[in-house]
């Protein structure tokens, strides 16, 4: 997924494409882009760009039933 400096992975070419299409088309404007990288493995669940976070809450939502899981926001300028 991550790929290799000389081959990128899909994350890499989509992030990359994702900005060159915002500064092309809408350089006037002001963006703010979340995104999360999660693992999910025997019923654990590891945010991937946080490691230290350890295992994330897994909570069940009964309004409209499925899940949720709890996610550490960061702002990068």
């Amino acid at each position: 997924m991550l790929g290799y400096q000389e081959v990128p992975g899909i994350m890499v070419l989509t992030i990359k494409d994702m900005f060159e299409t915002i500064k092309a088309q809408y350089s006037d404007r002001e963006f703010s882009i979340i995104v999360s990288y999660v693992e999910i493995y025997n019923e654990t669940i590891r945010d991937l760009l946080i490691p230290s976070s350890g295992y994330l809450e897994l909570r069940d939502d009964p309004v409209k039933v499925n899940f949720r899981i709890i996610l550490e926001k960061i702002l990068i300028e």
